[in-house]
């Protein structure tokens, strides 16, 4: 059992925020798809969800959004990515590719 739940996480990271006045962007994952769920996550702090099943697609979007960056993918990079279908070489290639907000924003999160 975990020591807390994803509700606590999110609570210390936002405690943390009012400390070093920055913003870590928290997007929950779940499966629930109850819009008194979803009004609970926003209500806890989080900046948005995805509901799964997801694709990957789906999460380059969310961080486009949040992040205020974009990027450009090409049709068979696109397909590959709405089929989940990426090796773990295709991922590093992708990632660094990602803009330098995206990489400052990544910074923050590994801080807390």
């Amino acid at each position: 059992m975990p020591v807390m739940d994803g509700y606590e996480v999110v609570k210390h990271i936002r405690k943390a925020e009012t400390e070093t006045n920055t913003h870590v962007v928290i997007i929950a994952l779940t499966a629930s798809a109850f819009d008194e769920e979803r009004a609970i996550i926003l209500d806890s702090g989080c900046d948005d969800f995805i509901l799964k099943p997801y694709k990957i697609f789906d999460i380059y979007m969310m961080l486009a959004r949040h992040l205020q960056i974009d990027y450009t993918i090409n049709q068979t990079d696109k397909t590959e990515i709405e089929t989940n279908d990426l090796s773990q070489e295709d991922w590093s290639d992708i990632l660094k590719d990602m803009p330098e907000k995206f990489l400052e924003n990544k910074k923050n999160l590994l801080k807390c």
